[in-house]
């Protein structure tokens, strides 16, 4: 019995089952068509080519061009917005206040823990999950109770519309060491901060 080459046409079908499709392509992962033939495509490749890692969840990849014709990549997350270019990527995401100059906004928890609250009346934390962040420039006092707490980026979990505690963010400089002896004390002196933009949720929720 001679042998009959059969050639499937180009194109995958998805409408129809696999029996009415008969000789037809009805699924394909990472395939074009190239002269009427089917070809691999290759598979995704890493676009971070830094060392340094992203935050959040990725919603959003914008290329774009500075006003001397530079390429880079906007990238969106959950928590953040970076920029790569040339193959580095940096943290531009934007303050949504100006310094904010607060005395004493400072309180530790009960005696024995690490706690630290601050407390800024006309703070604009939201209550996002994972928390909203700040970045604190500066500290006059940066040691009281037995607690030392340096400048640097901090994730500011909601308490009320007056306050917030602090938890540091690694690789910012930003550090809460030793625990209060007495509980409940104010300190800080003169500290200087700045609000980021809310983070957004972790999850996927259609029109949030």
């Amino acid at each position: 019995m001679p042998l009959v080459d059969l050639t499937a046409p180009a194109g995958v079908v998805t409408e129809i089952t696999d029996y009415q499709a008969g000789l037809r392509y009805t699924s394909a992962d990472k395939v074009r068509f190239k002269y009427d033939q089917a070809e691999k495509i290759g598979g995704w490749k890493k676009r971070d080519s830094s060392t340094s890692a992203m935050s959040g969840v990725p919603r959003n990849i914008f290329p774009h061009r500075d006003k001397d014709g530079r390429k880079m990549v906007l990238f969106g997350t959950s928590t953040h917005v970076y920029c790569e270019q040339g193959g580095i990527i940096q943290d531009v995401t934007p303050y949504k206040t100006a310094n904010v100059n607060l005395t004493n906004p400072f309180t530790t928890g009960t005696a024995g823990s690490s706690t630290i609250t601050v407390t800024d009346a006309g703070n604009t934390i939201a209550q996002t999950s994972p928390p909203s962040r700040i970045v604190i420039s500066s500290i006059a006092s940066g040691t009281f109770d037995g607690i030392t707490i340096t400048a640097g980026e901090y994730l500011a979990t909601y308490v009320s519309a007056t306050q917030y505690t602090l938890t540091a963010v690694a690789g910012t400089g930003a550090s809460i060491t030793g625990t209060a002896t007495a509980g409940s004390q104010t300190g800080g002196g003169a500290v200087v901060l700045r609000y980021l933009v809310s983070n957004g949720p972790s999850d996927g929720l259609t029109g949030f």
